[in-house]
């Protein structure tokens, strides 16, 4: 049996407070809004026996609405104290009291942040979050962190319009600009950069976002040709749901398409190494899914290129 998993993707919340315009709108239809303790805690025993190397725990969710979730992370590094811990999150609920405990007890190898602008109309445009509030949290969490690396993922909206136009002829899902208005904007990379360092003892970076458009399946063209860009990750990677189900696929954010089995009624490695999920995998790479979330896999990609923001686009 094969024991490596390369990553374990953990979704341990399907809620989020955010409305963001890259965001992929669908958040764990048809499963549980949290992972609990008696899920966490069978995953925790079976990943003893595998031969993973990173453990990804951001989800399709806040996940400091649930609860528990920093109590899981102490878990993890206690249990798995070699094994990489990274997380995806907007800062609208690491407060303080949060940011203490993350940097006295380490517990992660690297956060990530993505962010638009300075600008106050077009950050909460964008993310429908209180600029004041993630701004005030994230700069707290720099100026007290020696340690912990932390990668602002900046999103240029004027380069996401010209890639859905470039890669699907579409405008986005979430059309909230006119062309007037995306005209007024700039690239801000340099200057979000410079804004942070200035009170951050943090290892602190900035990279632009190499756009994926999984945030308009629901709108875009079905493309049933196209092959999957995401078949050789999924082959080394699994997910799992707040409930316990496995996935073949994170964006199968309905979770319930791409379930290949249950940890609290089997052994991920089971799972992982079982009938299904093979069937799953195979369906995907000969294109026999075309219907959400297959129906456009470029909405999967991470799709270089220069994009042309000065570009008009038609309604």
């Amino acid at each position: 049996m094969n024991k490596s998993i390369y990553e374990l993707e953990i979704n341990m919340s399907n809620i989020c407070g955010a409305e963001c315009i890259i965001c992929s709108r669908p958040h764990g239809c048809g499963n549980s809004f949290f992972m609990k303790w008696d899920v966490f805690d069978t995953l925790v025993e079976q990943l003893k026996d595998v031969d993973f190397t990173m453990i990804q725990t951001s989800g399709n969710g806040e996940t400091f609405l649930n609860p528990n979730y920093l109590d899981y992370i102490k878990k993890l590094k206690d249990t798995f104290p070699d094994k990489v811990r990274w997380t995806y999150n907007n800062f609208s609920m690491l407060d303080k009291e949060k940011a203490d405990r993350i940097v006295e007890e380490d517990l992660f190898d690297r956060i990530h942040v993505r962010l638009e602008s300075l600008d106050r109309t077009v950050f909460e445009k964008n993310s429908n979050l209180n600029m004041d509030n993630v701004f005030d949290n994230l700069k707290y969490f720099l100026s007290i962190n020696k340690k912990i690396p932390v990668v602002i993922l900046y999103n240029d909206i004027r380069k996401y319009y010209a890639k859905c136009q470039r890669v699907l002829g579409m405008r986005p899902a979430r059309d909230i600009y006119t062309d007037e208005e995306l005209s007024k904007l700039k690239c801000e990379e340099g200057e979000i950069i410079n804004y942070f360092k200035k009170d951050s003892r943090s290892p602190l970076s900035i990279t632009s976002i190499s756009h994926c458009l999984w945030g308009e399946r629901l709108k875009a063209p079905k493309d049933t040709e196209t092959a999957c860009p995401k078949l050789d990750i999924i082959k080394t990677v699994t997910w799992i749901c707040p409930n316990g189900d496995v996935q073949v696929c994170c964006y199968a954010d309905h979770q319930d398409e791409m379930t290949c089995g249950n940890i609290m009624d089997d052994h991920i490695l089971d799972i992982f190494n079982g009938e299904k999920r093979r069937e799953l995998i195979n369906r995907i790479e000969n294109r026999d899914i075309t219907d959400y979330p297959c129906t456009n896999p470029k909405c999967c990609g991470f799709h270089e290129g220069k994009e042309n923001t000065s570009v008009r686009h038609q309604k």
